[in-house]
């Protein structure tokens, strides 16, 4: 299972392109509510069984069983750039996160940091921007 963050491929040319690329995959996307680039989630149909649960502009949420066996959560996240919209992320995120019995895999880029250090070049984050990510993290376990 793997994601792919901010392509640039058209909507008209995503089948030419998954169909080359990814033959013996199945796969997901968000093109629906994205202009600036879509974001993809791709599986082994052999391997795993995943079940869409939520797909939004900021992230494709998955429900997935490993082998017949192994049950999990799965999300690729592109985090947008604007502070007011992630914290609507991080809002949603904690209100599912801590729900959940199974075990959760979230990747991609989350636009945030969790400590002013892990900047290189640019603005430095100010505790206000990094305390909502950090919460949501310690929240969602």
């Amino acid at each position: 299972m793997f994601g792919v963050l901010e392509t640039k491929v058209k909507k008209r040319n995503m089948g030419f392109v998954v169909g080359n690329t990814f033959s013996s995959w199945c796969f997901t996307s968000n093109i629906g509510w994205s202009r600036r680039g879509t974001n993809w989630l791709a599986w082994l149909q052999n391997e795993f069984q995943a079940y869409i649960l939520e797909v939004s502009l900021q992230y494709i949420h998955r429900y997935a069983r490993y082998m017949s066996s192994m049950c999990f959560h799965l999300t690729l996240v592109y985090g947008p750039d604007d502070d007011e919209e992630r914290l609507s992320l991080w809002d949603n995120f904690a209100r599912y996160g801590s729900r959940r019995a199974e075990p959760s895999v979230v990747f991609g880029d989350f636009n945030n940091i969790t400590i002013t250090n892990e900047r290189v070049g640019g603005n430095v984050p100010t505790e206000a921007n990094i305390k909502p990510f950090v919460h949501c993290a310690m929240d969602c376990g």
